[in-house]
This record gives structure tokens, sequence and C-alpha cells, in this order.
């Protein structure tokens, strides 16, 4: 059973994720859930230019669940009109070479499968 809430079957999450219901301020508090902050300290030298390497993430994550699915179309929306991000934060972050997206990728798989698991011998 998951930790956090009373779902016994990994489906039971999907509810958790359509469109409607996603928003970055969700994606960074599942993010704060995995406790993925020391995984991701790494990326500080994200912050020094001037925003937090997790937001500007779950941003790019939610994306791909909402009708906003380009940073351009998320940029006019309502939701990021208010922003001050502009296209090459997100950008920036993307096409980095010193960020290895596979690894990345790897390291919140594991660490979901780790925190969500029975066994801790994921």
């Amino acid at each position: 059973m998951l930790q956090d809430k009373d779902i016994k079957k990994i489906q039971e999450l999907k509810a958790d994720f359509t469109p409607g219901r996603v928003s970055a301020e969700d994606i960074f508090s599942r993010f704060k859930a995995l406790k993925l902050s020391e995984g991701l300290s790494e990326f500080k030298w994200f912050k020094t230019r001037g925003y937090d390497f997790k937001m500007v993430l779950a941003l790019l994550v939610s994306m791909v669940v909402s009708s906003d699915k380009t940073v351009n179309s998320y940029l006019n929306s309502p939701t990021g009109e208010g922003s001050t991000m502009g296209k090459d934060v997100f950008y920036r972050l993307k096409n980095s070479s010193i960020i290895c997206w596979r690894m990345l990728m790897w390291h919140l798989v594991h660490r979901f499968l780790t925190v969500t698991s029975k066994d801790s011998d994921v």
C-alpha cells in the first residue's frame, strides 16, 4: 500500500493524473513526497541562473499531460501568462548537454519504486 493514501494498486493513481488535475505545483509536491531533493541537488547550478531546477522540471512534466503541449503554448496560456520565465529558461534546461536525461529519468523511477514498493530491495 502507498504510504500517503489508502491505495493498494498503482493503477488507482491514474485518477490523480488527469489533465485538469495535474499542475506544476502538484508535480512539485510529488517530488517532495518522493524526497528527491538530495538526488536533484546536483542541478543547483541552474538555480544560480535564476530559476529552481525542480520547478522548471515540474512545469515541463506538467506540459506532457496538460493541454499546453509546448513551451510556447504554455507561455501564451492563462496559466503561463503570469510567469516571469521566458522560453530560453525551458530550452536552456531541455537542451543542456550537462544533463543526462536518461540517468535523471532512471533516478526518478527508481526513487518512485523505492518509496512505493513494500520491499525496499528495488
